[in-house]
């Protein structure tokens, strides 16, 4: 169980990759418990490697996200139980290497910060946001 310090921001965010197009839809949303507002986002990504790779650059964004909003204490939930292990014992494999980097570099921005998994059943949100932002760019 994680204790996180008063005025902790909750962040969900999730990934949606196809093996077809290769492209990515990622989805975050940001939890203020202390005022009950949410906040989301999404972006479209052509060209991914992986869904693991999707899943990573879906949590580097929110990370770039909560700097520039200069959110100093974020809990990241993810539903990647593979990213979220590769995160918190520090091994990153091959593929993922400079993007769980940058993870790293980024995360010394924050006064407090943690990564977890979540099921899925409890990411709901940020799964529907990453199908959204992949099907609103394939109509384009």
């Amino acid at each position: 169980m994680i204790t996180t310090p008063p005025g902790t921001v909750l962040c969900n965010t999730d990934a949606l990759w196809t093996l077809e197009s290769g492209a990515a839809g990622l989805g975050w949303l940001f939890d203020y418990t202390q005022s009950n507002e949410r906040v989301s986002c999404s972006k479209f990504l052509p060209y991914i490697s992986s869904p693991l790779m999707a899943e990573a650059l879906a949590l580097r964004e929110v990370l770039l996200s909560s700097k520039h909003s200069l959110l100093s204490k974020v809990w990241f939930r993810s539903d990647s139980q593979g990213l979220i292990t590769a995160i918190n014992s520090k091994i990153y494999p091959v593929e993922l290497y400079g993007v769980l980097s940058d993870i790293e570099f980024l995360s010394s921005s924050f006064s407090f910060i943690a990564f977890s998994f979540i099921p899925r059943a409890q990411n709901m949100l940020a799964d529907s946001l990453a199908k959204n932002a992949l099907r609103t760019a394939r109509l384009y």
